[in-house]
Order: C-alpha cells, then sequence, then structure tokens
C-alpha cells in the first residue's frame, strides 16, 4: 500500500544492500517518478494515476478519424500535443518530476487538459467524411 505521500525519503535507507564489489551510498532519491509513487502510494493509486493518460489514448485512437486533417484543431496539433506528453514521460523517468518540479507536473496535466478539450470539441461536430 506504499509508505504514505512525502515518506519515501524516510525509509528507503533500509531498503538498500551491497551489491558485490560496489560501495553502499546512502542518501539520493529514486529519481524515478513512477517507482517514487509505487514506494508513496503503492499499486492502487499509481493505477489511478495512470488511468487518466491511459483512458486519453483510448479516447484519441477512437475519435482520431473526427479530427480534421487539417486547421487549428486538427490530428497535427493532437500529435504535437502527445509529443509534448511523451516528452515529459521521458523526463519524469529521470527526475523525480512530483516533489521536485511542480513546472513538469503543470506541464504534464494541463497537455492532458488540451488534449481532452480537443477530443471534446470533436464529439460535439458532425462527423466529417473524408473525399
Amino acid at each position: 500500500m506504499g509508505f504514505g505521500f512525502g515518506n519515501f525519503e524516510k525509509f528507503d535507507e533500509q531498503f538498500k544492500q551491497r551489491v558485490g564489489d560496489i560501495p553502499l551510498k546512502l542518501g539520493g532519491s529514486s529519481h524515478n517518478t513512477y517507482l517514487n509513487m509505487l514506494a508513496e502510494l503503492g499499486i492502487p493509486a499509481t493505477i489511478l494515476y495512470v488511468m487518466t493518460p491511459l483512458a486519453l489514448l483510448f479516447l484519441t485512437f477512437r475519435r482520431w478519424r473526427h479530427l480534421p486533417r487539417s486547421g487549428l484543431i486538427s490530428r497535427w496539433l493532437v500529435v504535437v500535443l502527445w509529443f509534448a506528453v511523451l516528452d515529459q514521460l521521458v523526463v519524469q523517468n529521470f527526475e523525480e518530476m512530483i516533489h521536485a518540479s511542480y513546472w513538469g507536473t503543470a506541464l504534464y496535466w494541463m497537455t492532458f487538459g488540451l488534449i481532452a478539450t480537443v477530443l471534446s470539441r470533436v464529439e460535439r461536430q458532425p462527423v466529417a467524411t473524408d473525399r
């Protein structure tokens, strides 16, 4: 179930072990958002955290053919937004973003908000036929 939000640094040292001839280094952090989240909040909360991006990815594939091919609100905008999300995922794998970088976390979730907004606009518009 995890150590509780913000408690990872209190308990992580007791689980460190020496491996072979490599000296044990105390201190530091996991440097991975998702590993840190798993340790602090446990598997159920991490699954809930990941469900929103997965749901939006599923919705993107489902509504892809309804997105206009050109214009401001188009397929290219959605592709660029998903590349921004991919960039943040890569960054989050090398830096613990939730505690260390509020900017990165805010950018990550704001991008999902933009994707959801674009997809909701497509839902309200009539289906465009490709000719």
